[in-house]
């Protein structure tokens, strides 16, 4: 396999698409696979999101942490990347972190929190999705 970032683009989608679905282990492989095409990819944060949300849902914090660590360094994080990471902190009890990404979507003024993430990343494992929906309800986002 070559380096290929219209490919890239293709298996993060599908990624997004399997974490919401909560086939963490499938969406993990094909981020890392666009990682491999595009390792420069303008959309970085949003693949390391992606993998952290799918280390997530297959409870594997420690990975979720590394992802939410490289997401929110990434060249311009967006709002979906802070509230991914703010919940994995949450959930890991890395409280600083958890908060240091809530005071970064609040610093973008954007009318921006839980309903709005879960309208896009509406998880469909009941049990992931109330854990996901705990941690942004512990954290007031």
């Amino acid at each position: 396999m070559e380096l290929n970032p219209n490919s890239a683009f293709g298996y993060y989608n599908s990624a997004t698409l399997q974490t919401v679905l909560c086939a963490g282990k499938d969406a993990d492989q094909n981020v890392a696979r666009a990682l491999f095409l595009s390792p420069m990819d303008p959309h970085l944060q949003s693949m390391f999101g992606t993998r952290a949300l799918a280390a997530f849902v297959t409870d594997d914090l420690a990975a979720a942490i590394r992802y939410s660590d490289r997401a929110v360094a990434a060249p311009n994080p967006h709002l979906y990347v802070f509230m991914i990471a703010a919940a994995v902190y949450n959930r890991a009890g890395h409280e600083d972190k958890a908060r240091a990404c809530v005071d970064r979507i609040r610093a973008l003024n954007a009318p921006f929190g839980k309903t709005d993430f879960l309208t896009h990343f509406n998880l469909r494992d009941p049990d992931r999705l109330a854990a996901l929906s705990e941690a942004f309800d512990s954290l007031d986002i």
